[in-house]
């Protein structure tokens, strides 16, 4: 190199110097290689549990006595219309369901049978999923970068042949594209490729 470039290559790499230190490189700041996964874990409980009833509170009612549907017909036909219908309604066996929502964790189903006036069965059906648990999940991911810096090049007969500004492009697969611009007495450009070995 000529030595009267010297002196402006020594004031070139010292801007570059300074420029780095105050703004340093051109990175995805704030973010980690580790990323943290929470995953909770659910019990799911999908169950019959059957009840046993216990004895009812009765409260007898006779306002029915007075409706007129239900006062004794004068006739024969229309009072063995009347034993038909109540004699159906007491003998009918009756199914009742009834869902009931619990809060974000599922349904429970209440099963209800009630035959001559008494209940019969009763169940409950569940169908849950309970949070019991929460796992942490660590694992490296990776993101673009870039990066720039300088390069300086020589030899036994000239110890700063050369001066280079290079930047550097890292993908998310850990691949790096390397640009670089300098002057040797004339401005020369390189390119690089590079790729990132798996060593255990």
């Amino acid at each position: 190199m000529n030595l009267k470039t010297l002196p402006y290559i020594g004031i070139i790499v010292l801007l570059l110097i300074i420029l780095l230190q105050n703004k340093g490189c051109l990175t995805q700041t704030g973010k980690h290689n580790i990323q943290i996964d929470t995953v909770v874990v659910y019990i799911p409980i999908y169950d019959t549990i059957v009840g046993n009833p216990l004895p009812p509170v009765i409260e007898k009612d006779t306002v029915w006595m007075t409706k007129t549907e239900f006062v004794p017909d004068t006739t024969y036909q229309g009072l063995l219309n009347q034993y038909t219908f109540l004699g159906n309604n007491y003998f009918e066996k009756r199914t009742f369901s009834t869902t009931f929502q619990i809060a974000d964790y599922g349904f429970i189903t209440s099963i209800d049978t009630v035959l001559e006036n008494s209940l019969m069965g009763t169940s409950l059906i569940t169908e849950l999923n309970i949070p019991v648990t929460t796992i942490t999940i660590e694992k490296k991911v990776s993101y673009r970068a870039l990066y720039i810096g300088t390069e300086l090049s020589g030899n036994k007969l000239d110890p700063l042949n050369g001066v280079y500004i290079s930047s550097l492009f890292k993908t998310k697969k850990d691949n790096i594209y390397g640009f670089s611009i300098g002057y040797t007495g004339e401005i020369v450009f390189k390119g690089s490729l590079h790729w990132k070995l798996r060593i255990k």
